[in-house]
């Protein structure tokens, strides 16, 4: 009996316990949305287990978001694909992809335009197969009639920089060779219309959104000038690839991404909301720490290379290259004010673009925080309406030169 009793104490101060947090969540901060909020703490404690909130006592680890469910592929709408990898350091000789067709394709001289995207986790977590990015990228497919490519990409800490934007730069340079049938829709995709490669986007959220970005302004650098690298005195990004092509990356879909803004702002260091700055600077480090930097004369050697080094790189920070040389860019930005870690520097960023004549596109979320596409359906819809409408205003620039 003595069993029992206890466990039918245990049992109503657990629910004592709940009750208390639950109402404390309705209560506190009532602008911000119940459903975030109960988000917030939820991934609160998954942080803190897997190793990445300040102070945890745990080692860094993937089990607790391991546990989340993975959405399927249905062979109908939706592919897991792969392209060859060209960067030295992945374990696996391939880069595995999720292709996701639009319900209702818009067609442009016979082809569908394409989107290249990575998804959000800070650089560490998250798979195109999680069900949240899942279901992200299949949205955006259907709102803006375009195939969606989406990058499973090298993860932190097991890969540094550059291991990840290697893997997204090897998708758009298979997609510029134009081989696959999925990009000519032929064979097994002979019922689908072809990918139209000359009006490509990148896109992506939070961390995948710093990818997206930069791998868009590798790529650039890898094109050369008359078939020169640009990247020849550059030692802080490999350069053993170049290529030639018709793909044009027409812009970039942007949702509240990691801009890698230093110093860091005080704005940023008062976020309460979903993720917290201690949480992201440590991702961060995951992904720069002991970074790989490949030499010119010693194409595959590691080395380490200073943090600070790290994210002063081109390819890392955009916002450390504003001024010193003109961005061939176009993003659109979706930033969340409230409780976001990179509303300022979004916001940042944007004026700097504005004011040295580049078309860049901001729209902000003023009563949600960073990840709410995530959870709410209505930031959701809202980003996804914004990015229908720059893509097609894009493609319209694009065929009207």
């Amino acid at each position: 009996w003595r069993l029992v009793v206890a466990c039918n104490v245990f049992l109503c101060l657990f629910l004592l316990f709940c009750s208390v947090w639950l109402v404390g969540l309705y209560v506190t901060d009532p602008a911000i949305p119940y459903k975030v909020k109960l988000q917030h703490d939820v991934m609160r404690a998954v942080y803190y287990v897997s190793g990445v909130s300040e102070g945890s006592v745990f080692p860094f680890n993937r089990f607790l978001l391991s546990l989340r469910g993975k959405a399927a592929v249905d062979s109908s709408t939706s592919f897991d694909l792969s392209v060859p990898s060209l960067q030295p350091n992945r374990t696996k000789t391939e880069v595995p992809i999720r292709l996701y067709v639009p319900k209702t394709p818009k067609v442009k001289y016979r082809k569908v335009p394409v989107v290249v995207w990575m998804h959000g986790g800070g650089f560490v977590f998250g798979s195109v197969a999680d069900q949240g990015n899942d279901k992200l990228a299949r949205d955006l497919a259907d709102s803006l009639g375009a195939y969606v490519v989406a990058v499973e990409y090298s993860l932190a800490p097991e890969h540094k920089f550059p291991d990840a934007i290697e893997d997204c730069y090897s998708v758009l340079y298979h997609l510029n060779k134009g081989e696959a049938d999925w990009i000519k829709g032929i064979n097994e995709f002979e019922n689908f219309h072809p990918m139209s490669i000359s009006t490509t986007f990148v896109g992506g959220a939070g961390a995948g959104g710093n990818l997206a970005l930069h791998v868009k302004l590798l790529w650039q650098d890898r094109f050369g000038l008359n078939g020169s690298s640009k990247l020849q005195h550059s030692p802080y990004i490999p350069h053993h690839h170049f290529h030639q092509g018709i793909l044009h990356i027409l812009g970039e879909i942007l949702l509240s991404p990691d801009l890698m803004e230093y110093p860091l702002s005080e704005q940023y260091h008062n976020t309460k909301y979903i993720l917290r700055s201690d949480t992201n600077e440590r991702m961060r480090e995951f992904y720069l720490q002991d970074s790989v930097q490949l030499q010119e004369d010693q194409p595959f050697l590691r080395h380490q290379e200073s943090l600070e080094a790290q994210r002063n790189n081109k390819y890392v920070s955009v916002m450390q290259q504003l001024g010193k040389e003109k961005l061939n860019i176009r993003p659109f930005m979706l930033s969340m004010k409230t409780g976001s870690l990179f509303q300022s520097q979004i916001k940042g960023f944007h004026d700097a673009l504005t004011d040295m004549g580049i078309l860049s596109e901001i729209h902000s979320l003023y009563e949600v925080p960073h990840g709410a596409a995530m959870i709410l359906q209505s930031a959701r819809d809202y980003f996804l309406n914004g990015a229908e409408k720059f893509l097609q205003s894009s493609i319209a620039h694009y065929y009207a030169q």
